[in-house]
């Protein structure tokens, strides 16, 4: 059996994590693929309430710790990460 693959998320702006990252492939485990967080924003924009809620209980999580103080995530996956992924910097979006 092959063992796990890795995804490294790399928070937008860290640019000098993620070239170290890249640079440095040797400090992570073999399958380890690095890539930018293209979220522009939370999902969740909707300023209106539903009617009615029928979640039992908040779905999302808090941050990993990783997330703050390092400016990245892993994540360890059972396949192989999408190939499409991008490596190149978000750009800022135009408001």
């Amino acid at each position: 059996m092959v063992g796990p693959y890795y995804l490294i998320v790399v928070r937008r702006g860290e640019t000098l994590t993620f070239q170290e990252l890249q640079e440095h492939p040797s400090r992570w485990p073999e399958r380890t693929t690095v890539i930018w967080d293209r979220r522009v924003r939370d999902r969740r924009s909707s300023v209106q309430r539903a009617r009615i809620e029928r979640r039992r209980r908040e779905r999302r999580s808090l941050p990993d710790p990783m997330w703050s103080t390092h400016g990245f995530i892993v994540v360890e996956l059972e396949r192989p990460p999408d190939i499409s992924l991008s490596t190149e910097e978000p750009r800022a979006q135009s408001s």
